[in-house]
């Protein structure tokens, strides 16, 4: 069944929008590009893969790119490649081949005389060229369907590709409402359905065939046979299942007390609902028959939709990566046998599983405490190449933070993380510049730019089903406890203490409780906040009393549940206590628990001295400019603006800072550098004389601790600047520089003049932040370059500083942190050390390396609900939640929790220039645990798109630039939080959030206030809010304004909300009778 036309392409028809097909004077080769598509070309078997040598066009800018082939009669495996960087398969050629690295190439057949890609039309209904139905092909199997008026889109899902809707799209090109996909399946028996418009899932009206899909419906069934269309037969596959005439047939003896099983595996998606099984007669023998095509299969019985137990009647099993085991099936080609089964492959999968075996005597189930094993990434580049590194959303994107290897040279690079349960999208860089997607990753998503990223799950605790709880009933949600090994459960602040947190479902208990192994005691815990969907409960008991291991005791409506390493028990059995051997300590500093940090970049705060204002700087041959708040525009000149700034201005305003109740001055780098953001460091033993000398810094330190404040400076450690002696000299020896492995060259000599890109770029040469040739990276791996840096805080250190913000901390990586931190705890055990991680910090906060980091997720929390209004009250606050349970509770008092930056636009932009947008986010920050961060100028409503724009001139005098209603507010939050009428919250609890208004309760554990925002310019009426068992009945008076409200009978009377009101509520007495 092929065509004849010259033209034709793989769509079937000249001239289509895309595809490929013999032309008279060669192969055409034609791909519908991306948005964004600035370079296409077609590598293949025809050109030794070499993705430079035949470059397509886009002639008529129709968006179809083309290039015509001179090919021999033959069959070719190619790709196109995007940008020099995406390989992406033939969208409209079905034919397919495997490309030895896990991945997929187009095939391209060229006959003497016809179209060079044949299309069969045979469908599974037994006509050529039916209307619809399937049917075996030469390609492969054709999958064909009307689709009904209004459709689209149409995919096929099926027991082929894990009945994943957007795995198989269909295509209509020719418009005539027949959509069409064509497959390469091995012989075997495959159930599908037909998906339209990704929710309606249809069974194919032209195929007969049809089975049982365990939901009260069908499926139809595609049977495809060596030479035709007979089903392929299956033989006893061994204990624990066999195989039958239709599927293979899983067999589980539960046990006593089982009212649900299930089988969930690899050939599911790990859906534990997706396949039930059935005891219908009663025997305690529950089985499932799941037709499989021939592969490797890893799975697990389920009981009662929580406890996962491997097969007992199975021998053969693999490391689950999370500290247990999977069962292993092995369904082969030959008469699909069950085999043992091995694991082998490239792509990121769990490794490494560390948990002990549950207690014995009893079915193995889930292990709360079992330690996660790390993620294995892996690639194979399937050409030479001198780096690959790992970059995603766990190291914020970083081209050198997670660099891989190939120590035994056979061309598979691979590197481990420990990674928490989430999402996290990555792709691999290949020497320094070249994104790839990971050709092995079974989920992608687009990138932003045009192309894809790779996207690993990492599967965690979460329950696959919405849980129904209620607080009294008896009953308690088992899916919903949690109970981990990381610090936000399990931590120890100091060697006498151990605090303890569980979650459980909202709503659900009564009372939590910690049983000792050794006492016969309950030591209760306290309700700790809520999210809408979880409760927790948390509390800080001796460790003596649990060092030898504890549970959990839960009671609800009269009845009690234990709770163990196995989760909520119920079955009698001795517990299987939590253990919390290993714990270690991890003390952060108290000293700046209920402080005010003002953020100064020194160039734009004051210029105190201007006698030390650079001149004939080449960057700047004007010296500095005019002190005027104007735009700086994203140019060299905005860039490179300097206009004075310095020390000495800092220390003229220091009264300025007190009345703000700042308690540490955090600044940006102040060491020699070229730039005016000095993070290009030339000199990290010497303040930059445009800021001043050692002597100023000294008094600033000096006449900052006589007002109660503290330094905290700017460490940029992962990389200098170009005009470091140190890299001068490797640019001028080369490798016989003493300096030459004091960075990560990738390769000598330099060229003579670098350029922003192409061949000569920097990035191609040497490692470098962001490939920015100006910022090389040091080689951290490095003793000397570590011995270097740590005597250069050492300095610093001794002169009194606080601590450290430290820069960009993904591309130094873990190993130099944790030397950094012993380093400075030894010069200063009550250091303040925080980094600059924008993404799940939890890696970075489990003793050994930070005390907290900069709170970019609560930042954009707080632009969404207060600044841009992108989500309600009862989104956010289930949001701010979730945050605050990502920290330690040792850490949560002083996360960086700041709204503005020198890297982001400026809140009150972002708040289309809301002065009471303003107030409202910083009223927010000084009642949520962590250090509100004031970025200079804020306070009095400066504004700023990114960078450079949001690193203005603070506007001293400028009048019409200076709001002092909002300057007073920050003052007067200041002063309550000084005094410590406003406690510095270790706590926070929403009570009541709807709509636009939002309820919540702060507390430090001795004092507490309420919250409330209407964070709407409409006025609320008035509102009665339930607040029994969280606020006391009394008299409250607002902190900020002066007004005053009652809770009687639990509850809070507002009686109304003007637009953008914004009140603190603490207790003065009881409620007006």
């Amino acid at each position: 069944a092929s065509t004849s036309a010259a033209s034709a392409s793989a769509a079937g028809a000249a001239g289509a929008a895309a595809g490929g097909g013999r032309t008279s004077g060669g192969y055409l080769f034609r791909f519908r590009a991306p948005a964004g598509a600035r370079s296409i070309s077609v590598a293949g078997s025809f050109n030794n893969w070499d993705m430079n040598a035949t470059p397509m066009s886009d002639a008529d800018g129709d968006g179809v790119w083309e290039a015509v082939v001179d090919l021999a009669p033959g069959e070719y495996q190619y790709k196109y490649v995007v940008n020099g960087t995406d390989w992406v398969v033939d969208p409209d050629n079905p034919a397919k081949a495997d490309d030895g690295y896990g991945g997929q190439n187009s095939v391209a057949k060229v006959t003497a005389g016809g179209a060079a890609r044949a299309r069969a039309s045979a469908s599974a209904a037994g006509t050529a060229g039916a209307a619809a139905g399937g049917g075996r092909t030469s390609g492969g199997y054709l999958f064909r369907f009307r689709a009904p008026a209004g459709a689209r889109s149409v995919s096929v899902a099926g027991s082929f590709n894990n009945w994943d809707v957007s795995a198989t799209p269909m295509k209509d090109p020719d418009g005539d409402g027949i959509w069409e996909v064509m497959l390469p399946l091995s012989p075997g028996e495959y159930q599908y359905k037909y998906v339209v418009n990704g929710t309606d899932w249809l069974l194919d009206p032209d195929n007969p065939l049809k089975a049982d899909d365990g939901y009260g419906g069908q499926n139809s069934v595609a049977k495809v046979g060596g030479g035709g269309a007979a089903s392929a037969s299956v033989s006893s596959g061994g204990s624990g299942g066999s195989a039958g005439g239709s599927g293979y047939l899983f067999r589980f003896r539960a046990p006593a007390g089982a009212r649900s099983v299930s089988v969930a595996g690899s050939f599911n998606n790990w859906d534990k609902n997706a396949n039930p099984m059935s005891d219908p007669d009663g025997d305690g023998v529950w089985e499932v028959r799941i037709p499989l095509a021939p592969g490797l299969y890893h799975y697990k019985f389920v009981i009662n939709g929580k406890d996962w137990v491997v097969d007992p009647e199975n021998a053969n099993t693999a490391d689950d990566g999370f500290g247990g085991k999977n069962s292993v099936l092995n369904i082969s080609s030959a008469g699909n046998e069950r085999t043992p089964g091995t694991v082998a492959g490239v792509g990121a999968q769990p490794v490494e599983a560390r948990a002990s075996p549950p207690r014995s005597g009893t079915p193995p189930r889930r292990d709360l405490w079992a330690e996660r094993g790390p993620i294995r990434f892996s690639y194979r580049p399937g050409k030479p190449v001198k780096t690959v590194v790992v970059a995603g959303a766990f190291n914020d994107w970083s081209k050198t933070a997670t660099p891989m290897k190939d120590d035994d040279g056979d061309g598979v690079w691979t590197a481990e993380l420990e990674l928490a349960p989430g999402k996290y999208p990555y792709k691999f860089v290949v020497d320094g510049n070249e994104w790839i997607p990971d050709p092995t990753a079974a989920v992608k998503e687009a990138d932003g730019y045009g192309g894809v990223n790779s996207v690993l799950i990492v599967p965690g605790d979460e329950p696959t089903k919405e849980i129904t709880a209620h607080r009294g009933d008896g009953v308690v949600a088992g899916a919903a406890i949690a109970h981990d090994r990381t610090a936000i459960y399990v931590t120890r602040e100091d060697t006498a203490t151990i605090t303890l947190t569980l979650r459980v479902a909202d709503e659900d208990v009564e009372d939590v409780a910690v049983v000792p192994r050794t006492e016969s005691r309950r030591i209760p815990l306290e309700p700790f906040t809520h999210d809408g969907r979880y409760e927790y409960w948390r509390g800080r008991i001796p460790f003596d009393s649990v060092a030898t291991g504890y549970i959990f005791s839960v009671e609800d409506g009269g009845n009690t549940f234990l709770v163990d390493r196995g989760g909520l028990e119920s079955d009698g059995d001795s517990p299987w206590y939590f253990v919390p051997k290993g714990v270690s300590i991890f003390e952060t500093p108290r000293w700046i628990r209920g402080g005010v940090i003002y953020h100064i970049f020194p160039d734009r705060f004051a210029n105190g001295d201007p006698g030390n204002d650079p001149k004939g700087d080449p960057r700047n041959p004007n010296g500095v400019r005019p002190w005027r708040y104007e735009p700086l525009t994203a140019s060299p000149d905005g860039w490179n603006a300097k206009y004075g700034g310095d020390l000495a201005g800092v220390i003229e305003h220091l009264d300025y800072l007190d009345s703000l109740g700042v308690t540490v001055i955090k600044f940006n780098p102040i060491f020699q550098a070229p730039s005016s953001a000095k993070y290009d460091i030339s000199d990290y033993t010497k303040i930059d004389p445009q800021f001043g000398d050692d002597e100023v810094f000294r008094n600033l330190i000096t006449e900052a601790g006589q007002r109660g404040m503290r330094i905290l400076l700017d460490g940029v450690f992962n990389h200098s600047g170009d005009q470091h002696p140190f890299f001068r000299d490797v640019v001028n020896n080369g490798p016989s520089s003493p300096y030459y492995d004091y960075y990560r060259i990738l390769k000598w000599p330099f060229p003579a003049r670098f350029e922003g890109s192409g061949p000569n770029a920097p990035a191609n040469y040497y490692i470098c932040w962001w490939g920015f040739g100006q910022l090389p990276s040091w080689n951290t791996a490095n003793p000397k370059v570590r011995d270097y840096l740590f005597s250069a805080v050492e300095k610093w250190m001794k002169f009194g500083i606080g601590g450290w913000r430290l820069d960009a901390p993904h591309g130094a990586g873990h190993d130099f942190w944790k030397a950094f931190r012993i380093a400075m705890k030894r010069l200063r055990p009550d250091a303040y050390l925080v980094g600059e991680v924008w993404k799940m910090p939890e890696p970075w906060l489990r003793g050994d390396e930070f005390d907290a980091t900069m709170n970019y997720e609560l930042r954009q929390a707080i632009i969404d609900f207060f600044a841009e209004e992108k989500e309600d009250a009862e989104s956010f606050a289930a949001r701010a939640v979730s945050i605050l349970m990502e920290f330690p509770p040792q850490v949560a008092p002083i996360e960086y929790n700041h709204i503005s930056s020198h890297d982001t636009k400026r809140f009150r932009t972002l708040a289309g220039g809301s002065l009471e947008r303003v107030r409202q986010a910083a009223v927010f920050q000084y009642t949520f645990p962590g250090i509100p961060v004031i970025y200079y100028g804020d306070e009095v409503g400066v504004e700023g798109e990114n960078d450079p724009d949001c690193r203005r001139v603070m506007p001293w005098g400028d009048a019409a630039h200076w709001d002092s209603g909002l300057l007073e507010n920050f003052r007067r939050l200041g002063r309550l939080r000084r005094t410590g009428r406003l406690p510095a919250p270790v706590r926070w609890d929403p009570i009541f959030a709807r709509n636009r208004v939002l309820v919540a309760l702060s507390s430090d554990g001795e004092r507490s206030v309420v919250s409330v925002f209407n964070a709407s310019d409409a006025a609320v009426p008035g509102l009665k809010i339930p607040v029994e068992g969280r606020i006391e009945d009394g008299r409250y008076r607002d902190l900020l304004g002066g007004g005053e409200v009652d809770v009687r009978k639990g509850v809070m009377v507002l009686s109304g909300l003007p637009p953008r009101f914004t009140a603190v509520y603490e207790k003065i007495g009881k409620a007006e009778e």
